[in-house]
């Protein structure tokens, strides 16, 4: 009987790391597409500051590909479930209501088609400020939601919140 109660003890132990496990590999691949948005936007900041560059031609293959790698951390659905399993979890399901963060997400893709096209009218006209405002509109609006969530809990990819 001690046999039994110390095998099912070790199974507990064992399953208890294989969650632990999962979460930490998870957490990783989802630093690994953070890294990536980051790139992308650094990317595209670095053709903006340098006229003539070789590669200047990949603005708008950053800016679809920015808006491709935001859906491999979720789709909106999926942010607003874990948004709201932190809030709760901090004990502050009140700091947004499904609502706000319909609204939040709405403004995030709005800001995501704006950049794209933005991205296209760089390529015609090289107009670098409406790109660079474009970019800015999408940083502000994902850091808009993240920043109302408990210290910790999402990733500052953007380096601009404030809780």
């Amino acid at each position: 009987m001690g046999l039994a109660l110390g095998v099912s003890g070790l199974g507990s132990v064992q399953a208890e790391e294989v969650e632990q496990d999962v979460a930490a590999d998870n957490l990783h691949y989802r630093n690994l597409v953070v890294d990536i948005l980051r790139t992308h936007v650094e990317a595209m900041r670095w053709i903006l500051d340098h006229e003539n560059l070789k590669y200047d031609d990949n603005m708008v293959r950053h800016a679809e590909a920015f808006v491709a790698t935001f859906g491999m951390v979720g789709p909106m659905g999926w942010h607003a479930a874990e948004a709201f399993k932190y809030l709760n979890q901090a004990g502050n399901a009140e700091g947004m209501t499904e609502a706000q963060f319909n609204l939040l997400a709405d403004q995030s893709h709005a800001a995501m088609k704006v950049m794209t096209r933005a991205a296209h009218r760089y390529m015609r006209d090289r107009d670098a400020a409406s790109m660079h405002q474009a970019i800015d509109e999408v940083l502000t609006s994902c850091n808009a939601c993240h920043a109302k969530m408990p210290a910790g809990t999402v990733p500052d990819w953007t380096g601009l919140m404030e809780h």
